[in-house]
Formats: structure tokens, C-alpha cells, sequence
């Protein structure tokens, strides 16, 4: 595993992991009959194609690029792209609707956009003069440069942002969270140190990019891990399904939700077999015997998932203990992560080693308090610079380096 103490911005671990996994699959999406990768040893490569790319197009330092689409290796490297060459993303949940859309586009002002052909566009190809196809993106690419320079910053000049996130399901004035390389980097490292120890990383891609979560765990991480991640071109049941049979994933990151469905899909099928109470016995057991056991016992739902899950980790919203105990009792290791947008990971619950029904410690250099009406507040070096030209929120949601959670 290679660490990233010394690495400060995504250039760096671009390069870093390109060296040390080299051959290895990076990132993989099967469309139709064909598989197409890519390497760890490419990364760099395609990542000064693309920036000399978006150089072309007149998109320069410090211009906004919105991307919305579905999740697919194009997606990442486009994101790593605008990191490394000092460009901002304003990554949008597929989910969003036009409304919300519109308001996000008049905030941010974004130069160029890149939409997923695998979703109505229409009404987002109608706000930009240039639209790219992020499923086109290699093509576009193709005959660019593989060497790029950084503009360089002018002496004294503050860190930029390199994104600004929107949550799904926006309200009235969307809230754009402001997001430094810095903020991204130093939390990654800080989630490795939390990561389980395994021989391979594998996983399927299942969270949006537009979601920190899966920006942290699922590409910062994960690339420092040398993780084989799959992406699929929809995720649906059956793809779902048919891609854990292929990957075999050694650990996944999800949201409760699809925790829940997992589990009905355990229940049904048992209700259906007549199994269910035999079932709760056996659960009702093996939350006695150790942890190999358990998979032994529950080999069946182990092979559901591929057969070689290690650990799944949860963020995004409460994790039913009730529901978290169930796999537990199954066999699977739990990583609860408690946060937000705005402050990334101020949590992180390994079940194996604080148990269920809890956040677990706060993580390295986080500090948590509580105000006079119990409210958390937290202060850490991975928290937002606030939101995007919002300075009364900004106000009212952060005091003296403090976010108030509002939990």
C-alpha cells in the first residue's frame, strides 16, 4: 500500500500511483461485448491529454466546468483532469432536476459542459454553448499532447477551490460547498489510515461522483490503494448482480439505502424458500461465534456479493444499528462514516473494533463540541471554506473555524 503523507494535490498522487501500480487496472466499464480499461500507469498521460483539451476549448485556470452524467471511468478521469491542472468542477447528481439545474448554472457560470449521453440531456445542452459527451471523452482526446504544465500560481496567491458540490434533492437557493485539493487530499489520508488491511481492493462504483463520499473513498482512496474499481453503464438489479459475480469485489461503499434493498432482497428470497425463520435462528447464533464462522454460515449471502467481501463502508445518512447488526451477524464488517459535505469525515465506525448503534471516534485533528442547545459543532483542517457566494449562510453556518452541524 502506498501512503500519501507526502502527497499534497492530485498531480502528485496521479503520478505517485502510476508508478507504483503500474499495469494494474485502474478502471474498467463493459459496454455491449467490449471491456475497456485503463491503467494506473496511463493515468498521467491521459490526464495531460485531457487538460490540454480543456486548454484548447478556452477554459483556463480557475474557469468552472459542469459535468452531470452517470459514473463511468470518462467521469473520474475528467475530474482529475480539472484538479490537477487548477480548474474547478461542478460536479451535478444525475438525479437533479431542470429547476435546480438552472439555478446551479446561474451561480457558478460554468465555461463548458460534459453530460452522459445515458441520460435526457436536452434541457442542459440548451444552457451552454459548448457540450462534450463525457462517453466521448478518449475520442476527443485522442490526439492531444501527453505532456502538460500547470500554470504556475503568483507568488502569495491563496489556494483555489477545485470544486463546488451540490447535494441531490436541493431546495430554494442550491448551496454550493466550496472544495480545496487540500480539503480532498489530507481527509483521503486521513480515511486510509482507517481502511482494513487487504491483499486486493476491488469494487464496483455505486455512489455518484457528484457525492463527496464516493470522491473520497471511492477515487482519492481507492486509487492510493491500487483498487481495480468497475463502473457500470446502469445499476440496475440485474447489472448489479451480474458485475458482483464478475468483479468479486473485496469491499464496497454505500449508502444506508442500499443496505436496506440488499437486505429485502435477502428476506424475500427467504420467504420465498420457506427459509426466513430458519434464517433468524441462524443469525440469533451466530452473533456468538467468531467472524469466519459466520461467513461459513452465511456462504449463500456472502456469494451474492461476489463471495469476497471484506468490508462495506456507509455514509450519507443514520445507519439503522437494527439493520447494520443484521449483516454483522452475517459476517460482513461494517465502516460507518459520520459527516457532511461541508466537513467531509469527522467519523469513522469500524465494527469489528467499537461495535454498532454509534458514530464511533472522531478521526485525526477533528474536534467536536457541543453548543449551549446540544448541537454538534465540529472544526477540522478538512472542513469547506464555506459556500459559494453565500455569505450570509456562510455566517450563519460556521463561527469561528466551527461548522454547526445542525445535528
Amino acid at each position: 500500500m502506498k501512503r500519501l503523507e507526502s502527497v499534497t494535490t492530485f498531480r502528485e498522487l496521479i503520478e505517485l500511483v502510476a508508478d507504483e501500480y503500474g499495469d494494474r487496472v485502474a478502471m474498467q466499464i463493459r459496454r455491449r461485448i467490449r471491456n475497456e480499461q485503463y491503467k494506473y500507469k496511463d493515468l498521467p498521460l491521459i490526464v495531460n491529454k485531457i487538460s490540454n483539451f480543456l486548454e484548447k476549448q478556452g477554459i483556463g485556470r480557475d474557469e468552472r466546468i459542469f459535468v452531470w452524467g452517470l459514473n463511468c471511468p470518462e467521469y473520474v478521469l475528467l475530474l482529475l483532469a480539472i484538479f490537477a491542472s487548477r480548474r474547478v468542477a461542478v460536479p451535478i447528481d444525475f438525479r437533479t432536476n431542470n429547476d435546480t439545474i438552472e439555478k446551479i448554472v446561474e451561480q457558478t457560470k460554468p465555461k463548458a459542459a460534459f453530460v452522459s449521453m445515458l441520460v435526457d440531456n436536452k434541457f442542459v445542452k440548451s444552457k451552454f454553448q459548448k457540450v462534450f459527451h463525457l462517453e466521448e471523452l478518449m475520442d476527443l482526446v485522442e490526439q492531444e499532447s501527453p505532456e502538460y504544465k500547470i500554470p504556475k500560481a503568483k507568488k502569495g496567491e491563496d489556494e483555489k477551490y477545485c470544486e463546488i458540490l451540490y447535494t441531490s434533492g436541493t431546495t430554494g437557493v442550491p448551496k454550493g460547498v466550496v472544495m480545496k485539493e487540500t480539503n480532498i487530499i489530507e481527509m483521503a489520508k486521513v480515511a486510509q489510515n482507517h481502511i482494513p488491511k487487504l491483499k486486493d481492493y476491488r469494487t464496483i462504483s455505486m455512489l455518484p461522483l457528484s457525492h463527496v463520499f464516493e470522491q473520497i473513498l471511492g477515487t482519492a482512496v481507492a486509487l492510493s490503494l491500487g483498487s481495480s474499481t468497475t463502473y457500470l453503464t446502469r445499476t440496475n438489479s440485474a447489472k448489479m448482480k451480474k458485475a458482483m459475480q464478475d468483479v468479486k469485489p473485496t469491499y464496497m461503499v454505500f449508502v444506508p439505502q442500499l443496505l436496506s434493498l440488499f437486505w429485502q432482497r435477502i428476506e424475500q428470497t427467504a420467504k420465498s424458500e420457506g427459509k426466513m425463520e430458519l434464517i433468524e435462528k441462524m443469525m440469533s447464533l451466530s452473533a456468538k461465534l467468531p467472524n469466519p464462522i459466520r461467513k461459513k454460515i452465511f456462504k449463500k449471502v456472502h456469494a451474492n456479493f461476489g463471495g469476497s467481501i471484506e468490508f462495506i463502508a456507509v455514509s450519507g445518512a443514520p445507519l439503522n444499528p437494527d439493520l447494520a447488526q443484521k449483516y454483522v451477524d452475517m459476517g460482513f464488517r461494517i465502516l460507518e462514516v459520520y459527516g457532511a459535505t461541508e466537513i467531509l469525515a469527522s467519523n469513522i465506525n469500524d465494527s469489528k473494533k467499537y461495535g454498532l448503534g454509534h458514530v464511533g471516534p472522531a478521526v485525526e485533528t477533528v474536534d467536536m463540541k457541543l453548543d449551549e442547545n446540544k448541537e454538534i459543532w465540529i472544526k477540522s483542517p478538512y472542513t469547506t471554506p464555506g459556500y459559494f457566494e453565500n455569505p450570509e449562510k456562510n455566517a450563519e453556518t460556521f463561527k469561528d473555524g466551527w461548522y454547526k452541524t445542525g445535528d
